[in-house]
């Protein structure tokens, strides 16, 4: 994804000295980000069935906070799981008005999925009153997370979210005033976290993290599972072996701690599933990161209960 890059000066140690605790998240200003609060499946006309998710056309008193801006956006109820997304092809768009101050930063975020099939990128719009950022993407059946800093012109503004090129599921869209240390994080832990998701895929890479992690590195997984670092590691060797998946970790929310920070990241798994379909698969973890200035060890990982 081509997104510009976000270069700030302050350093780590400044990170740590601004705030004790820094809570980032906490100032959600979109209404419904996720699209979880709509009309039940079943008091709606179903517009497209498949497998896995149900369509319904966008329609004003379908979902809370948000409208269709152009063309024919669809919301997705995925079958069996707490999810919800918005299908958008060419030319479709959504949109909410949000209260924003004039002369503040923020920052606009989306989370899309772009299928195998189609054109080869797909260009995604986003406005927030009269600034535009294009997003564009390429296609390769991954979750992508874009981060676009803006600053308000009016204390209020209409956030539109449509989609120039190509289609693509939109699954969460947020705003946010801009958070120096979410950032900074996020530049941080930027080269480690491909240490690790390219550890999942290649089995001769995932002895390579065990300096990522610390001696009393802990963490837990699905059915109750926890691992040490060797064992961590030995699991992330044979899921490589067996999946080779493709990963990609983004870090969603800081709290700068004392001596280190704790994330919740969110992390895609991409894989060859039955009759070759790619199957993704998105988790939420919640991570303890401990260090200073580029030596950073991962102390714990824990998987979040409450999936999307």
């Amino acid at each position: 994804m081509r997104i510009r890059s976000l270069l700030l000066a302050l350093t780590f140690s400044g990170l740590l000295g601004l705030r004790a605790l820094s809570q980032a998240g906490s100032d959600e200003l979109v209404a419904n980000p996720q699209f979880l609060e709509a009309l039940d499946v079943n008091k709606v006309t179903v517009a497209e069935n498949h497998a896995a998710v149900s369509y319904v056309a966008l329609t004003p008193d379908l979902l809370q906070g948000w409208k269709a801006s152009s063309g024919r956006p669809l919301l997705g109820y995925w079958k069996g799981r707490n999810r919800h997304s918005i299908s958008l092809r060419e030319g479709a768009g959504i949109c909410q008005t949000v209260p924003v101050v004039a002369g503040r930063d923020y920052t606009i975020g989306t989370e899309v999925y772009i299928d195998n099939e189609g054109p080869t990128e797909t260009a995604l719009v986003i406005k927030l009153g009269d600034h535009t950022e294009r997003v564009t993407i390429v296609r390769d059946g991954l979750m992508h997370w874009s981060r676009i800093p803006v600053r308000a012109t009016s204390n209020s503004a209409l956030l539109t979210i449509q989609v120039a090129k190509g289609s693509l599921g939109l699954f969460k869209v947020s705003l946010r005033s801009y958070d120096p240390v979410v950032e900074k994080m996020q530049q941080t832990l930027a080269e480690p976290y491909a240490r690790l998701d390219k550890a999942r895929k290649r089995p001769r890479d995932a002895d390579s993290v065990r300096e990522l992690l610390t001696d009393d590195f802990s963490a837990s997984g699905e059915g109750g599972c926890t691992y040490n670092a060797s064992s961590y590691i030995e699991m992330m060797r044979l899921d490589a072996e067996k999946r080779a998946p493709s990963v990609r970790s983004e870090v969603e929310s800081v709290h700068a701690l004392p001596g280190g920070a704790e994330v919740k990241v969110a992390r895609t798994f991409s894989f060859n599933g039955e009759y070759g379909k790619r199957v993704n698969d998105l988790v939420r973890f919640k991570e303890v990161w401990v260090g200073e200035g580029k030596k950073w060890k991962l102390k714990s990982s824990e998987l979040l209960s409450e999936q999307p």
